[in-house]
């Protein structure tokens, strides 16, 4: 959705590496945001991106508007991609409704348009790139989806365009999300429940900074599957936090 950061210039390179011609796509997609959520307000800079896109060496921009993407949107859409309730409920998608439902109508409609042989998709928003592997595989499509690693700042922040929205107390808050995942994982593993993981979770950030509210943590197969135990390999611990009024979210694979 644009305001590029290095975590989009690592799939950008991986592309580069793999494929002789290298599109990037940048839409800030009004379907996979809530009435209440941040369309407006989400950060852009196109005239930076496509500077640092030229700069990289990206061979096509596809930079579509909203009205060619969704030129019956005023009418409401006929037709869209329906998720299966069972995952759209889980994680992120139980406090955002209609979102995953947003996110694989747009990426199929950017794959009809782009063709691309292949897709790379970062493993930040972990939920959403199971979704978009699964559709593939649902509706045929002949892609073959990448998904890499997480892109941290020095601190262990995850790089994300809205980390923008941090004031510079919450900016030096943040990277604790990342830490307390990484300070939970030995409880889980050995026996702890992800009960207990969460209430450990919880209280660590609170007793950091009373700013911090945590509002889902929850673990996965890979193939976002609840899971009773933790005392197995192929896992992910998926979070979301609010650290004042700015919603991060984080996973943890293991």
């Amino acid at each position: 959705m644009g305001f590029l950061h290095q975590g989009h210039f690592s799939l950008i390179n991986a592309s580069q590496n793999d494929n002789e011609v290298t599109i990037v796509s940048i839409f800030v997609n009004p379907l996979q945001f809530g009435p209440k959520e941040d369309l407006a307000n989400y950060p852009r800079d196109l005239e930076r991106d496509k500077q640092r896109l030229e700069a990289e060496g990206v061979d096509v921009l596809f930079l579509p508007s909203v009205e060619s993407m969704y030129p019956e949107l005023m009418n409401g859409l006929l037709t869209r991609v329906a998720v299966d309730e069972a995952f759209s409920s889980r994680a992120c998608g139980a406090f955002r409704p209609d979102h995953f439902e947003g996110v694989a109508t747009v990426i199929l409609k950017l794959f009809n348009i782009v063709a691309p042989c292949n897709a790379y998709f970062g493993l930040k928003d972990y939920q959403q790139f199971v979704l978009i592997k699964r559709m593939i595989d649902d509706f045929n499509l002949d892609i073959s989806i990448q998904g890499l690693p997480t892109l941290r700042e020095p601190d262990g922040l995850a790089m994300s365009s809205r980390n923008t929205y941090l004031n510079a107390e919450d900016r030096a808050l943040a990277p604790m999300v990342n830490m307390m995942l990484h300070k939970i994982l030995p409880l889980l593993r050995e026996g702890g429940s992800i009960a207990d993981g969460r209430v450990v979770f919880e209280s660590q950030l609170s007793a950091i900074s009373p700013r911090f509210r945590v509002q889902y943590l929850e673990v996965y197969d890979r193939s976002y599957e609840p899971v009773t135990t933790i005392v197995a390999d192929e896992r992910v611990i998926v979070c979301a936090v609010y650290l004042g009024d700015v919603r991060l979210i984080d996973n943890l694979l293991f």
